[in-house]
């Protein structure tokens, strides 16, 4: 059998994140054309086609959703797609749903898991008409003929609420291990993080666990990335005395230097407060550095603390934090074990895996177009 996939992708996915998902789908041998709605072009595959949306639509938020819905009506109208698949609840769960029914074609739902219960981490952090977007969720993942998962906790948060079990699959982000490995460089830095500079992320948790360890030992460490809370961090950071000790490396452009970046660092350290499952987590692990973690979303699906990696409760617990980092760095033996074993954890979430994990689904529900 032949598939053609269109595959909705919510525009806070990178490409690179966009890519993995898409691409995964693409390397399943039955399925011969993956069409993807974004609001941008992405990264290129054979089998894989984008439609995006004019660039001046971009800045109008409103415009912008009505048109990327109405974008997709058209084309699963015009393709007649066998499957629809939607990544993230909202808004592009909600999009995927109507899609699906005004098509009479079946869906998979991707979710992204925001840590809490239910579906309280699918329907945005803006409370208004809450009500009735968890009520438009529910019924989404109630129609979904699957819906696939971030890792084992969101899993677990959909079976509780009646989504039977065999219809919810875990499925945690992939990493392109032939991008992402060990390097021969030298330790630059002691602790190093990379992510988007926003609110949620918790750099100011970072700032404070390094200040912290510095009272102990001499440390280094980095901050990769950009965003609206840049200026802040930077003003907190020279008022802890971190100056001389932070350094902030800006956007990191590229795979390759993002590899580079986590290769000099002896420890990847995470605060947020709340995560889906992020890429960082498992690139960090491929790259054969050690990975204290907030116990956030599907984190737990991947890292076994204390084994390939540490995972810390609260998110906000400085204190564990910097006894974890401590213990990491005046351990040599411990750390090289978390690294082997985070190392061989790496090559359980390629990209192979996650093809063959999308191709398990397809004969469950898929419409053969020898039907349409």
């Amino acid at each position: 059998m032949k598939f053609t996939l269109r595959i909705l992708i919510i525009c806070r996915m990178s490409d690179r994140a966009a890519a993995t998902f898409s691409h995964a789908w693409a390397m399943v041998d039955s399925v011969n054309e993956v069409v993807v709605v974004r609001e941008t072009k992405g990264l290129p595959h054979p089998k894989v086609k984008y439609f995006s949306l004019p660039s001046f639509l971009l800045s109008v938020p409103i415009l912008k959703s009505i048109f990327l819905l109405v974008y997709a009506c058209l084309l699963s109208w015009a393709l007649r797609p066998d499957l629809i698949c939607a990544v993230q609840m909202h808004p592009h769960g909600y999009y995927g749903f109507f899609v699906s029914k005004l098509s009479r074609r079946p869906l998979i739902l991707h979710t992204v898991s925001q840590s809490q219960g239910g579906l309280g981490g699918f329907i945005g952090r803006n409370l208004r008409l809450a009500a009735f977007r968890k009520a438009i969720a529910l019924k989404a993942v109630c129609h979904a003929s699957v819906t696939t998962t971030t890792g084992d906790t969101t899993r677990q948060n959909l079976v509780s609420i009646g989504i039977p079990p065999s219809r919810v699959i875990s499925a945690p982000s992939i990493t392109d291990a032939s991008i992402f490995y060990p390097l021969s460089t030298t330790k630059e830095w002691d602790v190093v993080t990379v992510t988007r500079f926003q609110d949620l992320k918790r750099l100011d948790i970072f700032l404070r666990v390094i200040e912290k360890v510095s009272r102990e030992r001499p440390i280094k460490a980095a901050i990769g990335g950009s965003g609206s809370e840049e200026e802040n961090l930077r003003r907190l950071s020279s008022e802890l005395g971190l100056d001389q000790i932070v350094t902030f490396l800006g956007w990191i452009g590229t795979e390759s230097e993002l590899n580079t970046v986590l290769n000099k660092g002896r420890i990847f350290l995470l605060t947020s407060q709340t995560e889906g499952f992020p890429t960082t987590i498992s690139e960090s692990l491929c790259a054969g550095t050690c990975c204290v973690s907030a116990n956030v979303g599907d984190v737990s699906t991947v890292i076994d603390s204390n084994r390939n990696g540490v995972l810390v409760s609260p998110f906000d617990n400085v204190e564990e934090y910097t006894t974890q980092i401590l213990r990491i760095l005046d351990n040599d033996e411990y750390a090289e074990n978390l690294r082997q074993e985070g190392f061989k954890t790496c090559r359980m979430l390629s990209m192979k895996n996650r093809a063959g994990l999308f191709k398990s689904i397809i004969p469950n529900f898929l419409i053969k177009t020898s039907n349409s």
